[in-house]
């Protein structure tokens, strides 16, 4: 028969709490893209940082000029989105068959619309639940195609950019 003997591990000693130092903010998170002769640039919060939803979520769209390009963008509007955006619900009555029918027709609308670059804005993020969710930035340009006399005729060009953030 054996046996066996166990001696104990020596014991560290515990290190006394210090205050913590706080964790150096992560760099924002940037997102480009090019329209024309234009250079789109939106920049957020980085993903890795945590947003409260009692807080608000600030966005910067920057829209720059790239010399030496053949297009001539002129800048119209950007739309900000989070998710699908600002859900619209109205009533409509139809004729169908002979009878009414009340539908329920549901739109979206984007959560803020500025028309200046640079542009920045605070969303709201009440309401959204937590996890990960998607901020849509839709920027739009028009571009002169040709011309009759005075008249000028425009094609609207559009680019979007998605930036995911972190919901608390």
């Amino acid at each position: 028969m054996q046996s066996f003997t166990t001696a104990a591990a020596p014991t560290t000693p515990t290190p006394t709490p210090t205050p913590s130092t706080p964790k150096p903010t992560p760099p924002p998170r940037v997102a480009t893209a090019r329209i024309g002769d234009q250079l789109l640039t939106l920049t957020i919060p980085s993903s890795q940082a945590c947003t409260a939803s009692t807080t608000t979520l600030g966005a910067t769209f920057t829209s720059t000029h790239i010399d030496g390009s053949r297009e001539h963008l002129h800048y119209i509007r950007v739309a900000f989105s989070i998710e699908r955006g600002v859900r619209h619900a109205r009533r409509e009555t139809i004729r169908k068959h002979g009878r009414r029918r009340t539908l329920t027709v549901i739109t979206y609308r984007p959560n803020a619309t500025l028309h200046a670059s640079p542009a920045t804005v605070e969303l709201a993020l009440g309401g959204l639940r937590s996890g990960i969710h998607t901020l849509t930035v839709t920027a739009t340009y028009t571009e002169t195609v040709g011309r009759r006399g005075r008249q000028r005729h425009e094609q609207i060009k559009t680019r979007t950019l998605h930036a995911r953030f972190h919901v608390c």
